[in-house]
């Protein structure tokens, strides 16, 4: 059996990182081909030996689903590649161009995988044939319950009895790594890392958390934004509106983001929606104290609803503020987080694994 992950792209981002841990973690050859041909170099170069690019003629596909013509041309690409091969076919994005990429494949098995909080499906004006290829799938993968959950109650109890979970693993020999390595900062820190995007994620309310804690704490710590977006710009506006430039530092996309979580003085996780928020457990690897947005989905399962680490409801700052001002003054509670981290951390990558290798055991 031959495993074909379709991905959206291959840039800097936790969807990205999840496959390459996948395919650590597993002793066979995996074949990746990403619709679009929007790749970082870098972290491409990430990719582990048992993993095949395809490469292929250049197609311009656009970000939608139209046109049918250029998502057609993979599909038979894909069809003559693996000729005569029995092929589970997984979509590994949450795109429809993807899932309509992998659902056409000649394939024995097709799975997809969800990153994604399920909402956003329902947001999308393709939710129609969302909702059309997924009944048509043998296998859904979901990183959590409360995941499942969501999906379940998008697309019906019918679905439920092919969902699998698999918790995101972590690649913690890597994160050990490259996580003692120096930091170029001065000074102690709070660290919050994302993809600066305004739809899913909430530094809005960081920002507005930060500018009401108190002046002692301001004047022994500063913030540290990880990521990059195009709301990039206006995050930066929006912190000078604040009046916060000089003590928030926005340091665009890390290849090494271990580092900075082991240096940190706490990890701070605001959005709105999650799939399952790989940088929280990233984070716990690193043994950083976490306080994140109570969203839907992952942090609460991760965390395990407060024990490894503060929730806090999405969007109320002064929750927020609290949770940040009682670890920095609190180092019993800090110190307790960071004790019990490594272990929560070790718990998920062996669910996960488990999970991974019945997925990847198809007869």
């Amino acid at each position: 059996m031959e495993f074909l992950f379709v991905t959206n792209q291959f840039k800097t981002g936790g969807v990205e990182r999840v496959f390459i841990n996948i395919a650590r973690s597993v002793n066979k050859t995996l074949y990746l081909l990403p619709v679009h041909e929007c790749y970082d170099s870098q972290f491409i170069n990430q990719i582990p030996e048992n993993v095949v690019l395809l490469e292929r003629e250049k197609i311009e596909t656009k970000r939608k689903l139209h046109p049918f013509f250029d998502l057609n041309r993979l599909v038979n690409f894909v069809n003559a590649y693996f000729l005569g091969k029995e092929l589970c076919c997984i979509n590994f994005s949450d795109t429809i161009s993807t899932l309509y990429v992998s659902y056409k494949a000649k394939a024995k098995f097709h799975y997809s995988w969800i990153h994604c909080n399920p909402n956003a499906y329902k947001n999308s004006k393709y939710f129609f044939l969302y909702k059309l290829l997924f009944k048509r799938y043998d296998r859904i993968i979901c990183l959590c319950d409360a995941q499942k959950t969501e999906f379940v109650s998008l697309f019906g109890e019918k679905c439920k009895g092919k969902i699998s979970i698999c918790y995101n693993l972590i690649d913690i020999e890597n994160i050990d790594r490259l996580k003692d390595e120096s930091v170029d900062f001065d000074g102690a820190y709070i660290l919050s890392v994302a993809r600066l995007d305004r739809r899913s994620k909430d530094f809005e309310t960081l920002i507005d958390s930060w500018s009401q804690l108190p002046l002692d704490c301001k004047k022994n710590y500063e913030l540290v934004i990880a990521g990059d977006g195009d709301d990039r710009n206006a995050l930066e506006q929006y912190a000078a509106q604040k009046g916060q430039s000089a003590t928030i530092h926005f340091i665009g996309n890390q290849i090494n983001p271990y580092k900075w979580m082991k240096n940190a003085s706490l990890f701070v996780l605001s959005s709105k929606s999650e799939g399952f928020s790989l940088v929280v457990s990233e984070a716990l690897a690193c043994e950083c104290a976490v306080i994140s947005s109570d969203c839907v989905a992952g942090p609460a399962d991760i965390l395990q609803g407060g024990k490894y680490g503060f929730l806090f409801s999405v969007g109320n700052i002064e929750q927020l503020t609290n949770c940040m001002n009682s670890l920095l003054s609190d180092g019993k509670q800090k110190d307790l987080f960071k004790m019990n981290a490594r272990k929560r951390v070790l718990e998920m990558n062996a669910q996960g694994l488990n999970a991974l290798h019945e997925i990847l055991e198809v007869r």
